[in-house]
């Protein structure tokens, strides 16, 4: 039983965290667990719907989780499962990208709910051939091309990460940090896009204040 100390919140009942005090997760069932669950996942790989192919909620998603897997050098996780993560990985880029509709783009850039997110898991997906091999510089070229769209003021678009400009930024330094070649003049560019964006919305929000406090 949690300890209520006014009312207003709980006793926290944990010790804070000391360095050093880590867990020796190999001396747990931790990795067991672990694979039983990505055996349940294999299990329903096929039931996967397509009607959702966005980074955030669909199979995009689970296609850079196997990406991860495939690339992990954890001890914990055998051979077996990293070929195995190739193997799903590919599978569910290819269904992604028989679903994805570029023209949306013209509405949402993000990399969590836009066809970006697809195209940024072919690209991580093919860089293990080299981030300089055909395949994957053609993902890059779809990205950047995307990028007009978040550099025009006047389109509408958010800049939340979710559904706008910051989301489709999360992309660019993904596959910056991942050694493709994303120009900083670009990067920059959407930057300053969602600074002026930001500052037209507070000087609205200030414009509409001082009319409220005229009428008042």
């Amino acid at each position: 039983m949690v300890e209520v100390n006014d009312g207003r919140h709980f006793k926290n009942p944990y010790h804070d965290y000391m360095p050093g005090d880590q867990l020796k997760v190999g001396d747990t069932n931790i990795p067991n667990k672990i694979v039983e669950l990505l055996n349940v996942l294999n299990s329903n790989f096929e039931k996967l719907s397509s009607s959702d192919v966005s980074m955030y909620t669909g199979l995009s998603g689970v296609g850079l989780f196997y990406n991860f897997l495939s690339q992990c050098k954890c001890e914990l996780l055998d051979r077996k499962i990293r070929e195995n993560g190739v193997v799903c990985t590919e599978k569910l880029l290819n269904r992604c990208l028989r679903h994805i509709n570029l023209k949306e783009l013209s509405k949402n850039i993000s990399v969590y709910t836009s066809p970006i997110g697809p195209l940024c898991l072919g690209a991580l997906s093919s860089a293990k051939h080299g981030s300089e091999n055909t395949e994957a510089k053609k993902f890059v070229e779809d990205i950047l091309s995307a990028s007009k769209y978040g550099l025009d003021v006047d389109c509408g678009m958010p800049d939340e990460a979710l559904y706008g400009r910051t989301g489709y930024l999360n992309c660019l330094i993904t596959l910056r940090e991942n050694n493709f070649d994303i120009p900083v003049s670009v990067v920059s560019s959407v930057c300053v896009c969602v600074f002026v964006t930001a500052f037209e919305v507070f000087i609205n929000e200030l414009f509409v204040l001082d009319c409220a406090e005229v009428n008042y």
